[in-house]
Formats: C-alpha cells, structure tokens, sequence
C-alpha cells in the first residue's frame, strides 16, 4: 500500500471539507476511540486515514481490520498530511469519514432514558 505524502491530496480536500461541515451528512471522526465508537454504535465508516505507524499498532489494528473488512477504503498516510487532515492541533494516528446516521425525529425519544451529551464547536 502506498503512503499518502501531498498534502494537495483529494483525500486531505476531503476530510477537510468534512472538518468544514461542507457535507451535513458527513461525519469526521479523529482518534481511536471515537472511531471505535462510531463503529460500535452502527455508523457506516467510508474512508480511513491512518498513519503507517499505526497500522502496526496492536491496539489500532483489530479496529483497522474491522473497519476494512466493513468495506472502508483504507489509506497510510505520513504524519504531515494526518496534521493537515485532523481538526485537532495534536493530531492523532487514525481519522475516518462515515455517514452520518439518519434518524427519525420520533424516533429519538424513544426506547429508555438516555444521558446525551453534545460539545459543539469546542
């Protein structure tokens, strides 16, 4: 597999016109656990981005199988286009765009009670 070095890259233009909210229906998902989470809760991965290192990781690759064998396109990439990808100033090793979940307005209150917590723009 080859590593992703540009950052002029249509994937980076991707995740960036995710991090921009350019497409509602896309989520940007950066860190292991919130793409595992994601995961767990049902969420359609698309695309992943991770950096060579952590492909190798033992705690990152089980997640990266699953999410290839899901049919997410997997791509390595070096660690200055993960900074120019990530939204956060310390980027992380893995990042990934999934669909964001469409639920019917009904359907939110119901089932049992829920503790929701929502950080916007933090």
């Amino acid at each position: 597999m080859t590593t992703i070095t540009s950052r002029q890259h249509p994937l980076v233009a991707r995740f960036r016109a995710a991090a921009r909210r350019d497409d509602e229906d896309v989520l940007l998902l950066d860190g292991v656990h919130l793409v595992a989470d994601a995961v767990a809760a049902g969420v359609q991965i698309e695309q992943v981005a991770m950096t060579a290192g952590a492909r190798d990781d033992p705690g990152i690759r089980p997640l990266a199988d699953r999410l290839m064998r899901a049919g997410a396109a997997l791509a390595i990439v070096s660690s200055p286009v993960m900074d120019a990808i990530s939204p956060v100033r310390s980027s992380s090793a893995i990042a990934a765009l999934g669909r964001r979940p469409i639920v019917a307005g009904e359907a939110v209150h119901s089932g049992s009670p829920t503790l929701v917590v929502v950080a916007v723009d933090v």
